[in-house]
């Protein structure tokens, strides 16, 4: 019962809907990089929310479209991001151990 509940909701959904709740959660995530600059994990965390947004963005324009062309658009960024994480935590190890203590400041010391 309840999954033909979450079927009508999502059939009730536009596009300009699903587009506008990405755009709100768009604007937290650069909100959140201009605000906190300091700290390098948040940093990383509103990139890969971007990035999640971004492939969302396709995810919901290839559904209402009919187009499965995003589908595979939207797989290639969630595939980008998730190397990019990686890469992003890998050098915040790297940093911690090299400085004990991860910011923004410490990051622009490496600097050759």
């Amino acid at each position: 019962m309840l999954f033909l509940l979450i079927i009508d909701f999502v059939d009730a959904l536009t596009l300009f809907d699903c587009l506008l709740l990405n755009f709100t959660i768009l604007l937290i995530a650069i909100l959140g990089i201009i605000v906190n600059r300091r700290n390098l994990i948040i940093l990383f965390l509103c990139l890969e929310v971007i990035l999640l947004i971004i492939s969302l963005n396709f995810f919901y324009v290839s559904f209402f479209f009919n187009n499965p062309l995003g589908y595979i658009y939207g797989f290639i960024v969630i595939t980008l991001a998730a190397s990019e994480s990686v890469i992003g935590i890998t050098l915040l190890v790297l940093l911690f151990r090299l400085s004990g203590r991860l910011s923004f400041d410490t990051l622009i010391t490496l600097r050759g």
